[in-house]
């Protein structure tokens, strides 16, 4: 219980040091360039199918009213990695503490600010979520 606490107000912390952000630079490409049928076309020479589908889903039903919805998925993600990198220390034998103070660090200073909180980082946070749920 205390953990479902702990990850809540983490989700909590980044969603409110993100809410400065706004629309810019590739997200207008998935959210204007993109045609019906062209899920497959390459951006900037890689393929961005969920990504593609996670705005045109959020598109759907929120617009471009808040960027919060946006932000949402990417966060999700990257707080599932904290906690599969905490599983993953576990079981290597890491002390509890140990890999609860890493994972907490982690929450804040992975992959740095921007990508943490930038909607459009949802393609590099899920591909590194689901490896690390792969690997486990």
């Amino acid at each position: 219980m205390l953990a479902v606490v702990a990850i809540g107000g983490f989700f909590a912390i980044l969603l409110q040091l993100g809410n400065f952000y706004w629309f810019h630079g590739d997200e207008w490409a998935f959210l204007t360039r993109r045609q019906s049928g062209s899920l497959f076309q390459p951006h900037n020479e890689h393929i961005a199918v969920v990504p593609i589908i996670v705005y045109r889903l959020l598109f759907h039903f929120w617009g471009l009213g808040s960027y919060t919805a946006y932000q949402v998925p990417v966060l999700s993600m990257h707080i599932l990695t904290a906690v599969l990198l905490w599983v993953v220390m576990r079981r290597c034998g890491v002390n509890a503490w140990i890999a609860t103070a890493l994972a907490s660090v982690f929450i804040f200073f992975g992959p740095g600010e921007e990508n943490i909180v930038w909607a459009f980082q949802i393609g590099f946070t899920g591909a590194l979520a689901l490896g690390l749920a792969q690997l486990l």
